[in-house]
């Protein structure tokens, strides 16, 4: 997904274009499915879970390994702080950093302010 100053453009149709995506593939795609967005200042890797029989799609990421993860209430201009704690905790926990942090937006536009920005920071470590 692009970013401008690690900001993400274009967020509705690249969730989009990774939902028809999955279902070419014959891929469910579960209500409410998690949308994991990665770092970056111009791009930001964009997860999309599905369900079903992932072997005929070779190309889709599997990121497997371990997580290290946290709920937090990030209102704006505080995600990067939180995800610098985070990062920091993992690192100290595993001992090495990690070698990609994600974020799940747990809120909609209309909610967010209402639940406090709830946001899921993920460390992750590849198998």
């Amino acid at each position: 997904m692009k970013a401008f100053a690690g900001v993400p453009v274009g967020f509705d149709d690249a969730r989009a274009s990774l939902i028809s995506r999955a279902r070419t593939l014959a891929l469910e795609v579960p209500d409410d499915a998690m949308l994991l967005i990665g770092e970056g200042r111009f791009s930001r890797p964009l997860l999309l879970e599905v369900e079903g029989d992932r072997s005929a799609a070779k190309d889709l990421v599997r990121p497997g390994g371990v997580a290290y993860s946290r709920l937090v209430e990030a209102p704006w201009g505080e995600l990067a702080k939180a995800a610098r704690r985070l990062r920091a905790e993992a690192q100290e926990r595993y001992g090495r950093p990690p070698a990609a942090l994600y974020t799940w937006y747990l809120t909609c536009r209309v909610c967010s302010h209402e639940r406090n920005f709830e946001t899921l920071i993920i460390a992750h470590y590849p198998a």
